[in-house]
């Protein structure tokens, strides 16, 4: 495809698009997943791989390539400090690739993050309380 040696993803996804509406091809669906990835759209990239598994139950590459999007989905939501969020993307990945201990390590590597920032929340609740009852 021109398109996506240029890089004009959005240009990429239109032609799957059309491809997808007189072939059902899970390749396709494969194609898209990428092209949305590189539009950093994870969540459509995740879709489309969905879809690609259940169209070839036996293709253990599409099934990697899905756990492996949702490590990457944990590991921004991470950075952005939407830890329930990680911590159910890794887990996703973890119980899709059960060998890859990585997965399974960042997983329980999360636990403390969130633990500290649910302690933190309250700690910051409990003093707006406070200042709230003093102001009376």
């Amino acid at each position: 495809m021109k398109a996506k040696e240029e890089g004009n993803f959005e240009q990429v996804l239109k032609s799957l698009s059309k491809s997808m509406g007189l072939r059902s091809d899970p390749v396709y669906h494969v194609e898209r997943a990428e092209a949305y990835i590189q539009l950093c759209d994870f969540q459509s990239a995740i879709l489309n791989y969905k879809k690609a598994c259940l169209m070839d139950p036996d293709n253990a590459e599409y099934y990697s390539r899905l756990a492996f999007l949702y490590y990457f989905m944990g590991q921004t939501l991470f950075d952005q400090r939407l830890y329930p969020e990680a911590l159910e993307s890794f887990a996703r990945a973890a119980e899709m690739n059960p060998d890859n201990t990585g997965y399974h390590i960042r997983r329980y590597n999360i636990i403390p993050f969130w633990h500290w920032f649910s302690k933190l929340f309250c700690l910051i609740m409990r003093n707006v309380c406070v200042m709230k009852w003093q102001s009376y």
